[in-house]
């Protein structure tokens, strides 16, 4: 199984540094796309996964896998991230 290490900042965070990998905004590559596919029975125990392939600038092809259940619940994180953004900025 693969572990989900979620990681929630402000822009402000990472210009000052912290966190999340890469370790500056500098590292940081755009993808000139990104292909996510659905694999029913991706899983090892038969559960669905997605798959997301970034095609990087260079040619070559990045990719990583997740289960379905894992995407469900970074999706609700992703939501609570963006209640709690908009509080600091007094929208919320």
């Amino acid at each position: 199984m693969v572990h989900l290490d979620v990681k929630i900042q402000t822009l402000e965070m990472a210009k000052n540094g912290e966190g999340v990998v890469p370790n500056s905004l500098e590292d940081i590559t755009e993808a000139k796309s990104m292909t996510v596919g659905i694999l029913e029975g991706g899983m090892q125990s038969g559960a669905t996964s997605i798959m997301f392939c970034l095609d990087m600038p260079d040619g070559t092809v990045a990719m990583s896998q997740c289960s379905a259940k894992q995407l469900r619940a970074l999706a609700k994180v992703l939501e609570g991230a963006e209640q709690r953004f908009k509080k600091l900025r007094g929208q919320g």
